[in-house]
């Protein structure tokens, strides 16, 4: 499993897909933003969305855990 994180303290604009749904490797997966700069969050690999841990439009801190990858 992959753990998609946030790389710094910020809102969480984007975070896409649903439990179960198929991601492809470099495919978008959440936006996280911070002083203005937005960076679009990619699977590394593809697999099925396993888990979703919270919701967009919210403040997220360095670190967090956004969405779980399993590879498929």
């Amino acid at each position: 499993c992959l753990a998609v994180s946030a790389p710094w303290a910020g809102r969480l604009q984007d975070l896409a897909d649903q439990t179960a749904d198929w991601v492809e490797a470099g495919q978008i997966v959440a936006v996280d933003e911070s002083m203005k700069l937005k960076l679009e969050l990619k699977a590394s690999l593809a697999g099925v969305v396993e888990a979703i841990h919270g919701s967009p439009h919210r403040d997220v801190s360095q670190g967090e855990k956004l969405n779980t990858i399993r590879s498929g």
